[in-house]
């Protein structure tokens, strides 16, 4: 099984940061293929993690488990671009069932 460590920085408990979150969790249960490891991060409460990352805009999504880290910033709407950025393009659908003839 494939391990996808993320880090979501955002600010407080604001709609735009709940909005984000809702979202990688949602591409999070679409993906049972990987095991996922996702830290939030809030830079008001960790600023020099921030500093660090050099996040200058929230919501930021970093895929960390691979060189380059790949970054998405925005409230993660558009689940089939953040898919792509992440290297997750495949979604795994259920087999088809057979139909009678």
């Amino acid at each position: 099984m494939n391990k996808i460590s993320l880090q979501l920085y955002v600010i407080g408990p604001s709609v735009f940061s709940r909005i984000a979150i809702e979202h990688v969790q949602e591409m999070i249960r679409q993906h049972p293929e990987h095991q996922f490891q996702l830290d939030i991060i809030d830079v008001l409460e960790h600023p020099e993690s921030a500093e660090l990352n050099k996040i200058i805009a929230t919501p930021t999504l970093i895929r960390t488990d691979r060189a380059p880290n790949c970054r998405v910033v925005g409230d993660m709407s558009n689940r089939q671009r953040l898919r792509e950025l992440l290297g997750l393009n495949h979604v795994q659908r259920p087999p088809e069932k057979n139909q009678p003839g």
